[in-house]
């Protein structure tokens, strides 16, 4: 459904033919291909006319922060071929991913330009969140921040979020140079254009100074060596007394029972060890982090379900 684009064609009705017209696919297939996603329930089907619900409008490509991007990668033939080799990660303890593909997650995305921009829009799936941008707003609220960077922020959605619910901030993106570019349109699509630009820098040498710094699902793809390096960089620019935001999906601790809720974050942790070499943590595996780089205070913000761990400079 989401590579043929089904819910951006289905926003208003349409039967099977008209459907088939207009994503050059075979019309008595794609009408039971229909019939399957109606049965599960993204689209309705009624006398032979098809349309998109609720639910199935989140595989819209055509709106910002949907799910398209996620559902388009993850069970893309470059992603499973990374997980075939799970084994060998096992065994290791090593990452697999420029073993399979020749070159690193990084660089396979600049020189995959699709694949790139899926990557790029399932990334901002995770900036749609409300209750993500609610708790970073009342955060830097809370310590007074009047400049905040996202380091490594994609296109720049979470950052214009947050600006446009506080209008004494400004926001600085400080991001590699293809997102960084894309950043200017969102900026403007938020009518933040006034108060965020996007820097373009390396976070492992330097970023821009601020009193409020967001690293969104940023340190889960590095391993504590170049964790700490970019917390510390933070630590270099940033103002006495700044709040630091680690936005991440938690681990439970080691004494923690295991519980099936937490098998999703689980399955993104050996994600990070094929791709990255790299692991998710728990609350006290990222305090760690913060303190070896110099931060203080460090405390775990939760609000309607979206965690951060919060820092400071001392």
């Amino acid at each position: 459904m989401a590579e043929l684009r089904l819910a951006d064609v289905l926003v208003e009705p349409a039967t099977a033919e008209e459907v088939a017209e207009r994503t050059g696919t075979h019309a008595p297939t794609v009408d039971r291909l229909l019939r399957t996603v109606a049965a599960l329930g993204l689209v309705s089907c009624r006398h032979g006319t098809f349309q998109v619900t609720e639910a199935g409008a989140r595989l819209r490509s055509d709106v910002p922060g949907s799910d398209w991007g996620a559902m388009m990668m993850m069970p893309a033939p470059w992603t499973l071929a990374t997980w075939q080799h799970l084994p060998h990660a096992v065994r290791t303890g090593e990452p697999v991913f420029e073993r399979v593909h020749g070159e690193s997650f990084w660089d396979f995305l600049r020189s995959h330009q699709t694949e790139g921009r899926i990557f790029d829009a399932a990334m901002a799936r995770a900036a749609k969140d409300q209750d993500v941008v609610g708790l970073v707003v009342d955060e830097l609220e809370r310590a007074g921040s009047t400049t905040v960077v996202d380091v490594g922020g994609g296109t720049g959605r979470l950052l214009a979020q947050v600006v446009a619910h506080q209008p004494h901030l400004h926001g600085l993106l400080a991001e590699q140079r293809g997102p960084a570019e894309q950043a200017a349109e969102v900026f403007a699509a938020h009518g933040v254009g006034d108060r965020c630009e996007a820097v373009v820098c390396d976070f492992f040498e330097s970023v821009p100074g601020a009193d409020g710094y967001v690293l969104s699902n940023i340190l889960h793809d590095w391993d504590d060596e170049r964790c700490v390096r970019i917390l510390r960089r933070i630590h270099e620019a940033s103002a006495p007394g700044a709040c630091v935001l680690v936005l991440e999906t938690l681990l439970p601790d080691e004494e923690e029972a295991v519980h099936p809720d937490s098998a999703p974050i689980h399955l993104l942790d050996l994600m990070m060890l094929l791709n990255f070499g790299a692991r998710e943590r728990s609350l006290s595996e990222y305090a760690q982090l913060l303190e070896n780089a110099g931060f203080v205070d460090v405390r775990l913000a939760d609000a309607s379900g979206a965690q951060a761990v919060v820092a400071h400079r001392g």
